[in-house]
């Protein structure tokens, strides 16, 4: 065989290889090219999920900062509030000592005039301290007054009853929480019991309980027995605004009496859909302020208004423009 026919052969079957080696690297360059396609729709899910946390995180944090600003807001409003009591608790406090001197000048007046007497006077005085008592927190409440027999004897003023609740209530003054801030305790626990509710401990072992505001108030009417409104014993404080409770608003006017023992409500101001309350007793009531007795509160001026870590008195006024205000009060009425 001749070299030409040699080089024809190898010509041939370099041809061959070739044809077979470039096959190979289409077959290689496909399947590089899925992997590639692969790894886009992967990329794009990965971007996809990406966009997806950013928008969430956004939205959280959208949230987050309106709350800030919210709760700023409401920090502004109960400064304003506080001294807007403040003002009112002196002016109160001028107010009553004023009519302290009134009486006493008028009951000097009566005692001069030798045509009349006094059959009998009980008053009980008043004063804006934060250790006030139960006794001394009675305000002014003349009985069975009347002035010589050539006059009309003037209307006794109803005494106040014997109420079975507001004495237990106040048998309660001065319980605290045990451990702190825990919503436990002996005697929370006993209040909690008479809505049905106990403190649990969760999964982690910590424990979990509830505000007792609402317990002790239910507690407390349990006790008394034969109580024919409210009906209602709940663990929730708005659910004490009954057909029967009184708005702030009319007994802001003055134009209804508060009797002692009856049931005072507060709400959130900002959404009427917010089921964040509180409630208590109340002791005595004059106009717009007062004093009560209630539960999951803290002393005095000091510590939290509605979740606080006991039983205390307290002194409350009516503030419309409050975030968190007294809304009503629910008459108690005893079976007869």
């Amino acid at each position: 065989m001749g070299s030409k026919h040699t080089s024809l052969i190898a010509l041939i079957v370099a041809v061959f290889f070739a044809g077979v080696y470039l096959r190979g690297e289409r077959a290689r360059k496909q399947e590089i090219q899925l992997e590639l396609d692969a790894l886009r729709t992967r990329q794009t899910e990965i971007n996809s999920v990406l966009d997806d946390i950013r928008r969430v995180t956004a939205r959280k944090d959208s949230l987050f900062r309106a709350r800030i600003d919210s709760a700023r807001v409401d920090i502004e409003f109960l400064k304003r509030d506080e001294k807007l009591a403040r003002v009112r608790i002196d002016s109160l406090g001028r107010e009553i000592a004023l009519l302290q001197e009134d009486i006493v000048r008028n009951i000097a007046a009566i005692r001069e005039a030798g045509a009349f007497q006094i059959a009998e006077v009980s008053i009980h005085s008043v004063s804006i301290d934060p250790d006030i008592t139960p006794e001394d927190s009675l305000l002014f409440n003349p009985h069975e007054i009347h002035v010589g027999d050539s006059l009309m004897a003037v209307p006794e003023t109803r005494p106040v009853a014997s109420l079975v609740h507001l004495d237990t209530a106040r048998t309660y003054l001065g319980v605290v929480e045990r451990p702190k801030d825990s919503n436990r305790g002996q005697e929370v626990e006993m209040f909690l019991a008479a809505v049905n509710l106990k403190p649990t401990k969760d999964r982690f072992g910590d424990w979990r309980s509830y505000p007792y505001c609402a317990a002790f108030v239910s507690y407390a009417l349990r006790q008394a027995g034969a109580i024919e409104e409210p009906k209602v014993r709940s663990a929730r404080a708005l659910d004490f605004v009954t057909h029967k409770s009184i708005e702030a608003r009319i007994v802001q006017r003055g134009t209804v009496k508060i009797d002692p023992g009856t049931i005072v409500v507060w709400k959130a101001k900002r959404d009427p859909s917010d089921p964040t309350g509180h409630v208590g007793f109340v002791v005595d009531w004059e106009g717009q302020a007062g004093t009560t007795i209630e539960g999951n509160t803290g002393p005095g001026d000091a510590g939290d208004q509605r979740d606080g870590g006991g039983v205390y008195l307290r002194k409350r006024l009516l503030s419309p423009g409050s975030a968190f205000r007294i809304t009503h009060f629910t008459p108690v009425i005893y079976a007869p």
